[in-house]
This record gives C-alpha cells, structure tokens and sequence, in this order.
C-alpha cells in the first residue's frame, strides 16, 4: 500500500481499490478516540463507495467491546481482531466470504 493513496474518514483510514467501474475501500487503520469508542459501527459506503474489506490487524489491541459489520463486507484480513481483550460482540453479516486467519 502506498501511505500517500491512504484516506481518513475517523476514525478509520482507507484506501480506494478497483477500477474506475468497480471501486471498493479496504479500511486500513482504526483511531482510538480518547474517550475510547466501545462500540464500532462500520460505515457500509465512504464517500459513496462501499466498503468490502476489513484490513489486517485493524483493530488489534483496542479496548473495543462490540463491532457492527455492514452487508457489503466480503473480507476480513488476518489479525483483525487480534488482542481484543475486551471484545463481547460482533456482528458477521451474511455477505462475509473471506475471514483469513
């Protein structure tokens, strides 16, 4: 990945894949608000394009208790939640075709 190609929508940075006809967004990076966000909502579209892939180690040793995934996610990358000690809840939506370890 090219750090320059890197977007923010916080708290998550992303970057844009595909082709002008297929675009889709790999969030990259979770923010840890101060006060910590518990509660994780991830946005189904970011500026209008959707959001198909949860990056490796997103949220990696966060103080996350619950993540809400949209339908139009279709991967999770390796370590995503790796370290979540504090994780009780996620929300896997049927769209989910990839969850690499």
């Amino acid at each position: 990945m090219n750090k320059n190609n890197a977007k923010e929508h916080f708290p998550f940075s992303y970057v844009v894949l595909g082709n002008e006809d297929d675009k889709y967004i790999r969030i990259t990076r979770f923010e840890e608000c101060k006060p910590a966000l518990k509660n994780v909502v991830i946005p189904s579209y970011i500026k209008g394009v959707p959001v198909k892939i949860l990056g490796e180690s997103l949220f990696r040793n966060t103080d996350i208790e619950s993540v809400s995934i949209p339908n139009t996610v279709v991967e999770i990358h390796p370590f995503c939640f790796e370290e979540c000690n504090n994780l009780r809840e996620i929300n896997f939506p049927d769209s989910i075709k990839y969850i690499f370890k």
